[in-house]
């Protein structure tokens, strides 16, 4: 008797164990679902930290081919005549983006520092690629609207 009783309250814990540990993994499958950026930007200009893109920017998939991306976000860089950089990004349109296209502009002046430079970079990053998929969620960090640096000269 104390055995069968012993055995259903194994049974009976065994099985709450088993539904408590099987949550559905939504988090997965928003991950699946982002939108995959691959970031192409010369390593030598001071805007182009890729590691501090990807903990900005976090409503993404970052992506290290090319060929697995929606969205080839292409960097190039020219400098002022004051001094301080215009950063150009080309956002092409891959897999099922292909055939868009968009370019965006952030210019640094000559004394901003390297930070300045790639938060300017993210923020007009971020606020270009909500143009290829469903607004980002709210989040304490990578939300467009990063804090700005300076405004661009006019």
């Amino acid at each position: 008797m104390m055995r069968s009783v012993f055995v259903a309250g194994l049974a009976l814990l065994l099985g709450i164990a088993a539904t408590a540990q099987a949550p559905a993994d939504t988090g997965a499958a928003a991950r699946d679902s982002a939108l995959r950026v691959f970031f192409d930007c010369p390593g030598y200009s001071p805007g182009c930290d890729f590691d501090f893109m990807r903990t900005e920017i976090v409503w993404v998939n970052w992506v290290r081919n090319r060929e697995d991306a929606d969205v080839h976000a292409l960097v190039t860089t020219q400098p002022t005549g004051g001094g301080g950089n215009e950063y150009t990004i080309s956002l092409i349109g891959l897999r099922r983006f292909a055939g868009k296209a968009d370019t965006l502009r952030n210019y640094a002046t000559g004394t901003s520092t390297q930070d300045e430079d790639r938060r300017g970079l993210a923020r007009t990053l971020a606020l270009g690629l909500p143009r290829r998929t469903e607004p980002p969620p709210r989040t304490t960090r990578g939300t467009p609207g990063c804090s700005p640096s300076r405004p661009a000269p006019t």
